[in-house]
């Protein structure tokens, strides 16, 4: 007789329920506070009754316009642990807990002297936070870890609290001393290592001013211990933009800018860049959209598909066959598309870059030089003048205009070209020899009707020919000039395109020329070192080393 089978494997016993958290990191400013909130201290505010508060981080649990508003300071050890505090009381309950070490949640002993955080969902009684994160009751939380259930270290025990009655808060707020901000249970939880380290990474993670408001804020020592942590930190960073570059990955020059930028600020929510720049390429496709449409270019389905100039076109009723007499002919209105419905009207549409060609192209960086520097007044900055706001793509697009270095300016301006579907590649310009002359163009590839046009941002996008280039050989006014007409392919010959690993080296360069320019010695340190490591990295594995600039 057969053997009776097997019984089937257990299944695996299911983890604890989970209110669905994502263990991702975000941070962002808040109008109001709320429940659930963080109040990041400003880093002007000088509580002196309450140093305890200093660059505080508190996690509000209890918020009414009636009763006030209760919260937990997080970042706030004590020298001491449960079992130290009570052993007085020497409850035989609280015994599993008796190792974990105390935070001191305020300067207030309120009625509930105790409080429990954990990140699990399914002890009894506790109550939610915010997704993520729960309170429970400190006799609750022992019972699980005495049975077995939960470790004791996911349990945080805090000891008094922060308290403000509703007009309290009101006017601290509006003093701005306190900065209420939305966060996930990831970015409350986290402890890293250091004094202030929370405060000074959720600042970061806001991004825009606050970033560069914690910046500031450090004192010489932290500065130095923040870039120890961070040259120790960057180096995955930097292997994994090796490795794309290296594995010759297609990385776009503002994503390189962006990936840089996070060797520093990793934290940076980098949400309202991204915003910013879909917005700009919708202005300058706009304006591009405005001249195509003056321009008149239209597809003419019996001209072959040909492209066919027209006069321009103020009024769309111009469009539109008139059957009136003569003289009402010069008082036409503009009409809806609902009364359009009977009449026989040509059709009408703008093209895209590649199909208009050449000229579409032009214009569309027409459009894109009249929103960086007539309506925003950007100004290119040579390498060597600029500062390291102004030098950050994160930080420029921020701006929203004034002075930037030429790289960075260049790179959004490629990024803008490319969202309006037109490729430019950034070259560099050498030996630049003229006075005020750019150390980096952006060249538009020749068509089969016109050469290659150089877009010169340090001029304002001026467009310039492979033959202006010559002008650059000049040495400046009063001196003897070279010969005026050289060959083109002489001229080629100063024009070196940029790959991706030439133009992450350089731009760290850039960062490095910036911090020395304002005296930001240690932060210039760690972007020399990221340059040499990147160096090295992209040479791993080459048969011969390449020659990047130093």
């Amino acid at each position: 007789p057969r053997p009776p089978p097997s019984p089937p494997p257990s299944p695996p016993s299911p983890p604890p329920p989970t209110d669905g958290a994502d263990g991702s990191y975000w941070v962002h400013e808040l109008a109001v506070p709320e429940p659930g909130c963080l109040l990041l201290a400003q880093p002007h505010a000088l509580l002196a009754d309450q140093p305890v508060l200093h660059r505080a981080v508190v996690l509000v649990l209890e918020h009414d316009e009636e009763s006030g508003t209760v919260g937990l300071l997080l970042d706030t050890p004590a020298n001491a642990t449960l079992g130290q505090l009570l052993k007085r009381r020497r409850d035989p309950r609280l015994q599993p807990l008796a190792d974990n070490r105390l935070m001191i949640g305020g300067t207030v002993l309120p009625r509930q002297r105790l409080r429990v955080l954990t990140g699990r969902c399914d002890v009894p009684g506790s109550c939610k936070v915010l997704p993520g994160l729960y309170q429970c009751s400190l006799d609750a939380a022992a019972r699980l870890v005495a049975i077995g259930a939960a470790d004791a270290s996911s349990f945080e025990i805090y000891a008094a609290a922060c308290q403000w009655s509703p007009d309290q808060l009101a006017v601290e707020l509006s003093q701005a001393l306190w900065l209420p901000v939305a966060a996930s249970s990831a970015a409350v939880r986290a402890r890293p290592a250091g004094k202030h380290a929370l405060y000074f990474q959720l600042m970061e993670a806001i991004g825009g001013q606050y970033l560069r408001q914690a910046m500031l804020a450090r004192t010489g020592a932290e500065v130095d211990e923040w870039i120890a942590r961070r040259t120790r930190s960057a180096t995955g960073s930097l292997q994994r933009l090796a490795d794309r570059v290296r594995g010759l990955e297609t990385v776009s020059a503002d994503e390189a800018a962006l990936r840089i930028h996070g060797l520093l600020y990793p934290r940076d929510n980098l949400t309202d860049v991204s915003a910013r720049t879909e917005s700009l390429a919708e202005q300058a496709a706009y304006i591009w959209f405005t001249q195509e449409l003056e321009a008149g270019t239209v597809l003419e389905p019996s001209a072959g598909g040909r492209l066919l100039p027209e006069r321009p076109l103020k009024d769309p009723s111009a469009l539109l066959p008139d059957s009136r007499s003569p003289k009402s002919a010069p008082r036409r209105r503009w009409r809806s598309a609902a009364n359009l419905g009977h009449v026989d009207a040509p059709s009408l549409r703008v093209l895209s870059a590649a199909a208009a060609g050449r000229v579409s192209k032009e214009n569309a960086l027409l459009a894109v030089n009249l929103l960086l520097f007539d309506l925003l007044n950007f100004r290119a900055r040579p390498a060597g003048e600029a500062l390291p706001e102004q030098t950050s793509l994160p930080d420029i697009i921020r701006r929203n205009g004034g002075d930037a270095c030429v790289l960075s300016l260049c790179i959004l301006y490629a990024s803008l070209a490319h969202r309006l579907g037109i490729r430019l590649q950034l070259v560099r310009l050498k030996p630049p020899r003229a006075q005020r002359a750019p150390s980096f163009l952006l060249r538009l590839e020749p068509s089969t009707e016109r050469q290659e046009l150089y877009i010169d941002v340090l001029a304002g996008g001026r467009f310039r020919s492979l033959r202006d280039l010559g002008d650059y050989l000049r040495p400046g006014p009063g001196a003897q000039a070279e010969p005026a007409h050289l060959p083109l392919s002489q001229l080629r010959k100063l024009v070196v395109p940029l790959d991706s690993a030439a133009m992450c080296l350089q731009l760290l360069q850039e960062h490095e020329m910036a911090c020395l320019r304002a005296d930001q010695l240690p932060q210039a340190a760690f972007w020399k070192l990221q340059r040499k490591m990147l160096k090295a990295h992209l040479a791993q594995g080459a048969d011969e080393e390449l020659a990047y600039p130093d």
